[in-house]
């Protein structure tokens, strides 16, 4: 059971201050608020824990207290606990929240510690600080990032390999061999290249993998490829994946759920295209002119074979699908 199943599963407090959480002996217990408010409640071993009290427009954090609880008999009592409380009663940021809890603090084997936990703590409030900017990429090209690590015949490779700023020149790099991913939504296959992707940077190989997206009500969202990729992940890969995300989307985050896209479609469309086979700008550019962007059709572009492109690199071998059905 998800922890936002057992939230929806907890009786609303009898009295504002007062929380009710699930049943256990577990440090990591989900809440519910008078107010309605998922929270998860933490159990420390050490009386002063190191942790400081946090706060932002939707996330709260009381180090350890004596905190009111509420039984479902009506009953109550007093306990010594930490809260971490999500302030809303969205039920789509709820269940981000529990996901995001999940992913940096519960899985994380580091949170055994005050120090760990404390880190951890960081992470979540930098996830949660990340939701309230302008995010730094689109839905679509997220996506079509997401799918490629989905696909990946070893995703861990896939993910450590994966940008850590969306505003990394290519996508995926691993020493000398890059990848680059496009994606187009109108069935034409034209996409937009800043020069510097496609420039000769010496040795090693640079690759472009074009896709092109169907959205349908019935296709996965950002947040299904995520959920899909965290199961062939370890957790901490995971919450590296998570903030990835969190950046890219920023203020999107909500706009992402809502988004989708054929899965089989898009990997039925990829092609892969050497840098140097893409038509691009006469050489040399002058060197006064700076941060040059344009739009290439690819429709008449050879693209490599799959094989041929998985054989160009470690890289590649891990990071493309084995087959594209």
């Amino acid at each position: 059971m998800s922890l936002w199943e057992i939230f929806g599963g907890l009786p609303r407090p009898s009295a504002p201050g007062f929380f009710t959480i699930e049943h256990g002996a577990q440090r990591f217990r989900v809440g519910r608020s008078h107010e309605n408010h998922p929270a998860l409640l933490v159990e420390f071993s050490d009386p002063k824990p190191l942790s400081l009290p946090r706060r932002l427009a939707s996330l709260t954090y009381s180090p350890p207290a004596m905190v009111d609880l509420s039984s479902g008999d009506g009953a109550h009592h007093r306990v010594n606990l930490a809260v971490l409380e999500c302030r809303t009663t969205d039920p789509e940021l709820g269940e981000y929240f529990f996901r995001m809890v999940r992913a940096v603090l519960l899985d994380n084997p580091n949170t055994t510690t005050e120090q760990g936990f404390e880190s951890a703590l960081d992470a979540l409030v930098t996830l949660f600080r990340a939701l309230e900017r302008t995010g730094t990429t689109t839905i679509q090209g997220l996506w079509a990032e997401l799918a490629i690590i989905l696909w990946s015949k070893d995703p861990l490779a896939a993910l450590s390999s994966w940008h850590s700023s969306p505003r990394a020149l290519h996508d995926f790099s691993a020493g000398s061999f890059r990848l680059e991913v496009k994606s187009s939504s109108r069935r034409l296959r034209e996409h937009q290249f800043a020069l510097d992707q496609l420039a000769t940077l010496g040795e090693g190989v640079t690759l472009v993998a074009s896709l092109l997206l169907d959205e349908t009500n019935d296709g996965s969202s950002v947040p299904d490829l995520v959920k899909a990729i965290a199961t062939r992940i370890g957790s901490e890969s995971a919450a590296r994946l998570e903030t990835i995300v969190a950046d890219s989307l920023g203020n999107a985050w909500r706009d992402a759920i809502d988004i989708r896209f054929s899965v089989d479609g898009a990997l039925t469309s990829l092609r892969l295209y050497p840098a140097e086979r893409i038509p691009s700008l006469p050489q040399p550019i002058p060197p006064e002119v700076k941060d040059v962007h344009f739009t290439v059709d690819l429709s008449g572009t050879a693209p490599l074979d799959l094989a041929d492109a998985r054989g160009r690199g470690q890289l590649f071998e891990k990071l493309l699908p084995p087959k594209v059905s």
